[in-house]
Formats: structure tokens, sequence, C-alpha cells
């Protein structure tokens, strides 16, 4: 079967993403966050912005937070999404050499597309992801040096527990708590702020990283593609689905990628 071209950009990505592997384990237990240069070559970048200028096109402005790959109707960034090279490489940083059950396979992979007025949270919405590892790739960014992470890399240690692990997701979005971390950051916001340029590729530990999307202007457009891979403590209980409940009613039901 002859390559698409679209398949070809994501090749040329997950060779560069493959490049890295002697060192980006070693990177990322040092440091919990990993920023891996040039990645993403201009021609995807380009192809991906003309995809999302289509999608707008179609679907008007506002949010846009796609999770099924079939309906995103970008096929550059969703070739990417689904290219199991990708795949291969987020399962060797989540779970080397583990096989079992349940641990492996993509938790989530989101598409925002944020255009106009329309942003789906507050800026500061601290939260960890519920995945082992979060690989994010930014297509837009505005300009103007807003829209970028703030981040607290393994911000907290595995916890043996699930219950306790979801427990403490529930806890970050208590008022008093979060006006507590908004201090921290504004102590030393360049220390804790992760620029994100489109090319880039950043991973870390989703489940152990406390992070949120720092605010941008309205009407300005912001792109991300987030791939959130594996399942720390295997499938969940019925326990743990409802703390996930519970969490998301109080974040208004939003989606749990914010990045």
């Amino acid at each position: 079967m002859t390559e698409t071209q679209e398949q070809r950009r994501s090749s040329a990505i997950a060779a560069n993403l493959a490049s890295h592997k002697s060192h980006i384990r070693r990177d990322l237990d040092r440091d919990g966050l990993v920023r891996l240069t040039g990645v993403v070559p201009p021609g995807w970048l380009a192809a991906a912005r003309a995809d999302v200028d289509s999608y707008l096109a179609r679907h008007g402005s506002g949010e846009h937070s796609l999770v099924d790959t079939d309906d995103w109707d970008c096929p550059t960034i969703a070739d990417l999404a689904v290219d199991e090279r990708v795949e291969s490489f987020l399962h060797s940083l989540a779970f080397p050499g583990s096989t079992k059950p349940g641990y492996e396979g993509y938790r989530q992979r989101v598409l925002r597309i944020l255009d106009g007025s329309a942003v789906d949270s507050p800026p500061f919405d601290w939260h960890y992801d519920a995945n082992a590892v979060t690989m994010l790739v930014p297509i837009v960014i505005p300009a103007d040096g807003t829209g970028h992470l703030a981040m607290f890399p393994d911000h907290r240690p595995h916890r043996r527990w699930a219950t306790l692990s979801a427990a403490e997701r529930l806890l970050v979005h208590n008022t008093l708590y979060g006006r507590m971390l908004r201090r921290r950051y504004d102590h030393a916001p360049s220390a804790c702020t992760v620029a994100l340029k489109p090319g880039d590729v950043y991973v870390f530990r989703g489940y152990r990283s406390l992070h949120a999307t720092l605010p941008w202007p309205s009407n300005t457009l912001r792109v991300t593609l987030l791939l959130q891979y594996g399942h720390p403590y295997g499938p969940e209980g019925r326990l743990l689905q409802a703390l996930r409940a519970r969490r998301n009613s109080q974040r208004g039901g939003r989606i749990g990628a914010q990045a």
C-alpha cells in the first residue's frame, strides 16, 4: 500500500521521536519534563494549520475539544495521533518492558482548537492528568507570549493506591489549595512556565505533574494535540469512576485534557 502524504509526514515525526529514545527516559526521570526541540517539521505544521483553518471554516469558531480521531476532520493531525510508532514510543516511557493487560493503551487523544472568545477553562485550572505519560504537541500558540503552560513537574510521587491518587486529583480543585498554588506560581513564574513552541514536543508524567494552561487573549487561535497514554493503576473500578465523575463536576464538566 502506498503511503499517503499525511502518513509520510507522521513517519518523519515518529523517526525523530525514536532518535531520542537513548536519553529521554533518563531525562524524564531526572527532570520530570522533557522538551524535544525541532521534532515536528515545518511541513507538518503548515499542513496541520491548513487542516485547522479548513475545520474552522466548516464548523465555526469557538471551543472544539475533539476526542474521536475518526471525527477530527484534520487528516494530518489525526494520522500522527493514530501512528503506531508514536504509541510504541509512549509505551516505552510509561511501562518499559511491561505488557500487563489493562495498563497499556491511550486513555485519551485530544485535539483542542480554541478560536474566538470561548475558552473552556479559567486560567490556572490546576490539575493532574489521569494517565501515565502525556505528550503535548503545540500546533498554534499565540504570538504575544501568552497561552503557555504552568507546571510543577513530578509534583507528587507515584502513589501505591489508585484511590489515594484520585483523591489528590480531587484536592487540587479546592479553592484554598488553588490560591496557594497560584501564590507559589506568582513567586517565580519564569521558573514554573513552560514556553510552548510549535515544532517542539513536550513529554511529562501526566498523573504526577501538576499543571495548568495560562491565559491568552480572546479572539486568538490556540491549537494543541494531547496524547495521554497509559493507565497507571490499570482498569478503573467503580470507586475511581465515582471520584472521576465528582472531579469533572467540580470542573464544570470540562474535558480532562487542558493543555
